[in-house]
């Protein structure tokens, strides 16, 4: 008996190794094709104070736009805003007034709002006059901002300066 148990402890060390060779070298022999896409967030904190010119209210909101490929997906949540109209992105430096690139929200959302006003995805083809690379390069450059259009307030009730989320390592 302490024969045979002696025999097979021998061949399971004997093939153990062996195994576990072979299977290191058939993963390693696979290279991971996956591509991995670069994703880059943008922040921006909206206040009255921001427009052009500045607009007393007690409106305020944040914006949130991560960058993924090509496609740029976004959530803008305000609080005390009554009958939105719009929400917009614009390609400028704080302090200027530029076109519209591009429609977060369009149509009148009638009474009071605190909470998600906008969310989605854009597409280059979703933008005005501005292709997605320069899009990319203007949030890239803190070179682009986000406005709140209200019934009250056509021009704008709150605006905010995207700047790039610095990445926070994590455990």
């Amino acid at each position: 008996m302490r024969t045979v148990l002696h025999a097979a402890l021998a061949g399971l060390i004997a093939v153990v190794p062996v195994a576990a060779q072979t299977a290191g070298k058939a993963t390693a022999s696979k290279p991971d094709t996956r591509k991995i896409e670069s994703r880059e967030t943008f922040v921006a904190v909206l206040s009255g104070a921001y427009e052009v010119p500045a607009v007393e209210t007690r409106a305020s909101g944040t914006a949130d736009l991560t960058l993924v490929g090509s496609r740029l997906s976004y959530r803008v949540h305000v609080q005390s805003v009554k009958d939105v109209t719009g929400v917009y992105i614009h390609i400028g430096r704080a302090g200027g007034d530029q076109p519209v690139v591009a429609d977060l929200c369009e149509g009148l959302n009638r009474g009071p709002a605190s909470g998600l006003v906008a969310s989605g995805t854009l597409r280059a083809a979703d933008l005005h006059g501005a292709s997605m690379a320069r899009l990319r390069r203007a949030l890239q450059e803190d070179d682009a901002y986000i406005t709140v259009h209200t019934v009250a307030h056509p021009g704008g009730v709150m605006r905010g300066q995207l700047r790039i989320q610095p990445m926070v390592a994590s455990r």
